[in-house]
């Protein structure tokens, strides 16, 4: 099992005998770490320093192998293929566009997709303002479900990986200690 430790970075726990899991192996990263995504013996750990690529193929001895930085704090990351998808939570402030260019204010949050084919050397190729700030993330097939609490959820194509563009947006999402509802239903 693969976690998210904050502070403490990577941890990877033995869960062989249930009744009493052990830690295998920990990694510290720059950040605090938010979230993480396994896949082909790499965890992709999102933290308030950027994304950090770990080869985890020994759990005993995970280590930091490249990273990537993101606009601003990585909170939530999904992996497939050789390419991730990062939520990213940020105030107002400029940021650059996969070219590199200077892009205009932006709202609350980013989905940033980075190619990891080169595992050490991360290359950012795709970016796409959202309405909200990113609290989870989910990739399925040419999706990606933005989870983003009271601002409800975005769902993003992400067929070409260098454009991915917003299909739905269901927003309004009001709490109530006895029941959750949406404007749209």
């Amino acid at each position: 099992v693969y976690i998210a430790a904050g502070t403490a970075g990577l941890a990877i726990l033995d869960v062989s005998n249930p009744a009493h899991p052990t830690i295998a192996g920990t990694v510290d990263t720059p950040g605090d770490s938010r979230d993480v995504a396994v896949t082909d013996g790499r965890a992709f750990v999102a933290d308030t320093a950027g994304v950090q690529v770990i080869d985890v193929g020994n759990p005993r001895a995970p280590k930091i192998i490249g990273s990537a930085n993101s606009l601003y704090d990585a909170v939530t990351v999904s992996a497939a293929g050789h390419y991730i998808y990062v939520g990213n939570s940020m105030g107002s402030g400029v940021a650059s566009n996969s070219a590199g260019d200077l892009g205009d204010q932006l709202g609350d949050g980013v989905l940033q997709v980075i190619d990891v084919s080169d595992a050490a050397n991360p290359t950012p190729v795709g970016m796409l303002e959202l309405q909200g700030y990113a609290q989870k993330l989910v990739q399925s097939g040419n999706y990606a479900y933005i989870a983003q609490g009271v601002s409800g959820m975005q769902i993003v194509d992400i067929s070409n990986p260098r454009a991915p563009a917003m299909i739905e947006s269901a927003g309004d999402v009001q709490f109530n200690p006895d029941f959750r509802y949406s404007k749209y239903r």
